[in-house]
Parts: structure tokens; sequence; C-alpha cells
């Protein structure tokens, strides 16, 4: 069980704004807080920013970890055809279908799938990840699943927290403390398996600067989630919640120190492209 579907699920119940939103519209998200507090649809920036290093029209898409949905459906309206998104959480299903029809988008579909297994026999012309592949238990498994469903012109797109160099114990004992992550990706760790799968990397991005956040204000902004999440969440599910802040908050300080990236790839089918030659040194 998510630890916030006692408030999604109040939220849905009452109709509440937020129930329209993705779930980092109430306070959890780790990206696009500061700089863009005014928008209604922080949770589908990040969709828009990967969507923008995109060469190619979306077409058919596949949404890789879509939690609530607002993603996708922030997608469908970039000019997707269709849009499939997976996730292993039959919550986020549920939720992500509802407000699916809340935004009245009928081009989105959602599916219970881990994607650690082998994808549905349908192929896509772009494949969507944002902080998704950092759950991944096997993560050059992963990608071989994603690539076998992209199309052989297709385009596949990823947003994920990584580690530059080797990570330290302390890394992995906090991943794995707040979020339930048994791994610390690294770059090379993306790269190596891009390669296996033979995809090959078009673009590279190091979307840091746009992320980081001042430490004071974010601290902020967990104090105030926390407070209004302590309303609808019993203590039991709140310390989980404060585990997860507590993790997001390292996070930001090892991007502060350059130990770690938010790195946007984008990567295709490697007999379409030229070499592509290494962005950080």
């Amino acid at each position: 069980m998510s630890h916030y579907e006692p408030l999604a699920n109040y939220m849905l119940r009452f109709n509440h704004p937020f129930a329209r939103r993705d779930h980092r519209d109430v306070g959890i998200s780790r990206r696009f807080r500061s700089e863009r507090r005014a928008s209604n649809e922080l949770g589908s920036q990040a969709y828009r920013e990967l969507a923008a290093y995109l060469p190619n029209r979306l077409g058919s898409v596949l949404d890789v970890g879509s939690g609530f949905g607002a993603g996708a459906v922030e997608v469908s309206r970039l000019g997707a055809d269709t849009v499939l998104g997976i996730s292993n959480s039959p919550f986020q299903v549920d939720l992500a279908r509802k407000l699916v029809k809340f935004a009245g988008v009928s081009e989105c579909r959602f599916m219970l799938h881990d994607f650690d297994a082998p994808l549905p026999e349908e192929t896509f012309d772009t494949i969507l990840a944002v902080e998704s592949l950092i759950h991944s238990n096997a993560l050059s498994q992963t990608i071989a699943n994603l690539q076998r469903a992209l199309n052989p012109s297709g385009q596949m797109a990823l947003l994920e927290d990584v580690c530059i160099g080797a990570p330290r114990w302390w890394d992995r004992k906090v991943l794995k403390w707040g979020w339930g992550v048994d791994r610390a990706p690294t770059r090379r760790d993306y790269l190596d398996a891009f390669r296996s799968a033979h995809l090959a990397v078009t673009r590279e991005v190091d979307v840091t600067p746009q992320v980081v956040v001042n430490p004071a204000l974010f601290a902020r902004a967990i104090g105030c989630s926390c407070l209004l999440l302590s309303v609808f969440v019993p203590t039991k599910k709140l310390a989980l919640i404060l585990r997860f802040h507590a993790a997001q908050s390292f996070l930001h300080l090892w991007l502060r120190q350059g130990r770690w990236r938010y790195i946007a790839f984008v990567v295709e089918h490697q007999s379409l492209s030229p070499p592509f030659p290494n962005m950080i040194k």
C-alpha cells in the first residue's frame, strides 16, 4: 500500500482539487517545486521537460512507472496518439484511471505490470521513464525489456537520479531506509545497460541546476507537507512519509555536492545512431 493512499482516498472521496493532479502535487515532489509553485501541474512538468528533448513526434507512448497518471495525461496533451502507463501498484493504477476520467482524456490507459518483467506484445514509438528506473532491481534486464518494446525507429527518454562514480555505502543505506531502493545506479550502469541492449545515446542532458533547491526552503516545504498529511494519515504511516522526505533531503544534498546528478538520456536503436561522446567526464 502506498504511504499516501489515506490522503489520496480522502481527496478523491470529496472531489478535492488535488485529486485531479499527480501525487507529486501534494507536497512530495522531488522536482520543479521551487521555481514553479504557481503551476497546477507540477507533477507533469518533468514530462514536458523530457518531451522537449525528443527529436521525433511522440506517436504511441509507453510511460514506465506512471504513478498516479498526471504525466501520462500531460504526454497525451502534448500530442501523443496513445499512452499506456504501467505501474506495479494496484492503487496507483486504479487512481490513475479515475484521474484520466477527471481530465477527460480518452487516449490514456493504465495496466498493472512490473517493468522488471517482459512487457506485453506491443511496441511503441516513444518510451518515457521519469524517476522510475532507480526502483528497478535489475537495470540491464529492465532496459532490455524496454528495448524490445521500442519500434525500430522509436525513441526512449529517461529522466533519473544518477550517482556519479561509485556510490558510498551511506548512499545505499539511505535509499534503502527511505525509499526501499536496493541499489544506487550510476551513470556507468546506465551506459552499460544501454550498450548491452544495443541502444545508443543520442542526447544526454544534465538538468541538475533546474531542480536543486535551497535547503531552507526545502525543509520548510517538508514541514508543511507533513503537517498537512498528519491530519489524514495515521502516525505509523506518517513515520514512513518522514523517512521518505529524509531520504529526499539527503538526495538534494548529494545533488548540491555534485556526487549525484539529475540526467536526461535520450536513446534509440544502435543501428540508427551516430557515435555519441560522453557528456560528463
